[in-house]
Formats: C-alpha cells, sequence, structure tokens
C-alpha cells in the first residue's frame, strides 16, 4: 500500500505529437489532473515522464487524459 505523500514516476510514450504546440497540449492537459505534481513532455523522445501521487491519480487515468487531448498512448515504464 502506498503512503498518502508518496510519489511515483511514470514515463509514458505517445504517438501523434509533431510540435511543440502538441507537447503544451499534453503537458496543460496531464498537469490539470489532481495528484499530479510534476510533468515533462519531450517532443524527440515521444515521450512524457510524470510524477503522481498513485493515491490520488493513476497511470492508466493519465493516458486517458493523453488520449483525450488528441494523443495516442502506447505503453509506460514506471520507476519509485
Amino acid at each position: 500500500m502506498s503512503e498518502p505523500n508518496a510519489t511515483q514516476t511514470a514515463t509514458i510514450n505517445i504517438q501523434g505529437m509533431t510540435c511543440q504546440h502538441c507537447t503544451q497540449s499534453v503537458q496543460r492537459a496531464v498537469s490539470s489532473l489532481p495528484g499530479v505534481s510534476a510533468v515533462n513532455v519531450d517532443l524527440a523522445k515521444n515521450a512524457a515522464t510524470v510524477t503522481f501521487n498513485p493515491a490520488s491519480v493513476t497511470v492508466g487515468k493519465v493516458m486517458q487524459t493523453i488520449q483525450q487531448a488528441g494523443f495516442t498512448p502506447v505503453g509506460f515504464t514506471k520507476s519509485a
């Protein structure tokens, strides 16, 4: 079980980003989720690194939010 203030980091691979506006759209959408404390979207790597509190938000919800922003999340890796 996670501690209430424990954070996790996930790197989510994203298809469909072609420009800086795309990265800003993903950043804005994911940043708006409760429990997300940091988002770094890298166009060159086609990925977003998200730091979040798993008691407040899941990786699945983050991926769903990316999809709702118009992009395709294609997998992720988690780190502590």
